[in-house]
């Protein structure tokens, strides 16, 4: 048999492969989507991805990986993680909450590294990404017009499916994050299919998702999204512009567009005018976030260094407390689930040690996207990849992570689609 690098390998280590790809994809779908079907499987799936990965790096001696910046900066944080376990509230539940939450990110990022180092396989993985976000899209506008007509009023456009075989819920914030983070690789493959002038069915396809992308965002209804749209609308048009040199007219397009579009939602859907105008609650809203934020504020100055554990069912409650399933929804009804801020998460789970191995990890991500749009022979389906993962770290980890808390896992994601982009161009300079 003949492995991606051309070679033949044996039935062993294509074996080995192939699982790697079937539980890495499952692994992915249960990222974006956080599908409750499965049980237990999506806990399990992302070692039994990791376990046949392994055994094909290591029949193929191929360990580039794990001496890549991006995966030593990220298991530094993951060691610094599990080294933090002894000052924990409850390190049973810390323990537990870092083998689902943070171990499977460090995972995600070897396997697309091992599964994505060539062009064609990098193009089947963000297929598959597209495929989930029409996904999520199609079960959320599902939802928004199922709870018009029983409700006759339109609320948060956000998924709320429930049927035999599929069942995902988010949560309005968690869908502006969500499409906000995957949107950006729609537009990068709607760049691509444009330059090279082919695929007009795929060029109007991808177009459409962007489109109900925009919209959907617009009609969650969440501001945090609103603003991380803004952000990554505008890189990509200053992006866009600069590789066609028609940056002013494309500005003035994307204007009237925007204009068109705010327009319609104004008039047509009252939820949304009512969000735009709605200034008691708009200032009622900061403020709830900054009485989250001076509670947390709190916390870390009673343990500034190691913070208090690891883990979501670790809360500030006037004092450092571990919630289990009885004790959740009473304390979920007087206070909120968690910090709704990245940075502040980080100082109360972890403190200041945990806060600079995130940081550190953080910088190295970004480094590498510079390093990488700078290379002179990258193709430029690599660059929009690039620059595409870029726009979901600005629009989604630094401004929505301004008042939410954003997986792990799902920045890992992103960050595994950067190490497969790097890895591709040394396989490419061998």
């Amino acid at each position: 048999m003949t492995s991606i690098d051309g070679c033949r390998d044996s039935f062993m280590i294509r074996t080995a492969y192939v699982l790697a790809q079937i539980f890495t994809y499952i692994f992915v779908l249960y990222v974006v989507t956080d599908m409750r079907k499965g049980g237990d499987l999506k806990y399990v799936v992302p070692y039994l991805a990791f376990a046949a990965a392994s055994v094909y790096l290591i029949s193929k001696k191929s360990y580039t990986v794990f001496r890549s910046p991006l995966f030593l900066s990220s298991l530094l944080y993951v060691l610094v993680c599990y080294l933090l376990l002894p000052f924990s509230i409850a390190p049973h539940v810390s323990f537990a909450s870092l083998n689902i939450e943070v171990l499977p990110g460090l995972f995600i990022i070897i396997l697309l590294d091992t599964l994505m180092r060539t062009e064609r396989s990098r193009k089947s993985m963000i297929r598959f990404l597209i495929g989930l976000l029409v996904i999520v899209l199609v079960g959320s506008y599902y939802s928004y017009i199922a709870g018009y007509l029983k409700e006759h009023t339109f609320g948060h456009l956000h998924p709320n499916v429930r049927i035999s075989f599929i069942s995902f819920r988010f949560h309005h914030n968690i869908f502006a994050w969500t499409v906000n983070a995957l949107m950006p690789f729609a537009v990068a493959s709607l760049w691509n299919l444009h330059l090279r002038r082919t695929g007009s069915a795929g060029r109007a396809t991808l177009a459409f998702v962007v489109a109900l992308s925009v919209s959907g965002i617009l009609l969650s209804l969440s501001r945090g999204g609103w603003a991380g749209l803004a952000v990554i609308a505008v890189l990509w048009l200053i992006y866009i512009g600069s590789r066609t040199g028609k940056l002013l007219p494309l500005a003035g397009v994307s204007v009237i567009c925007a204009v068109v579009l705010l327009s319609t939602l104004f008039f047509f859907i009252p939820s949304f005018r009512q969000r735009i105008f709605d200034t008691k609650h708009e200032i009622s809203t900061l403020h709830e976030r900054t009485v989250i934020w001076k509670s947390y504020i709190e916390g870390i100055r009673e343990s500034p260094v190691v913070g208090w554990g690891y883990g979501k069912d670790i809360i500030w409650d006037g004092r450092p407390r571990a919630i289990d399933k009885r004790s959740r929804g009473e304390v979920f009804s007087r206070l909120w689930p968690h910090s709704h801020n990245i940075i502040l998460s980080v100082l109360f789970h972890q403190g200041a040690v945990g806060l600079i191995a995130f940081l550190s990890f953080l910088g190295v991500v970004f480094r590498s996207i510079v390093r990488t749009l700078k290379h002179a022979r990258i193709t430029e389906y690599d660059r929009s990849l690039c620059y595409a993962v870029l726009c979901s770290l600005l629009g989604v980890f630094v401004i929505q992570g301004l008042i939410e808390v954003i997986p792990f896992t799902l920045l890992c994601l992103l960050v595994g689609v950067l190490s497969s982009v790097q890895s591709g161009e040394i396989e490419e300079t061998r």
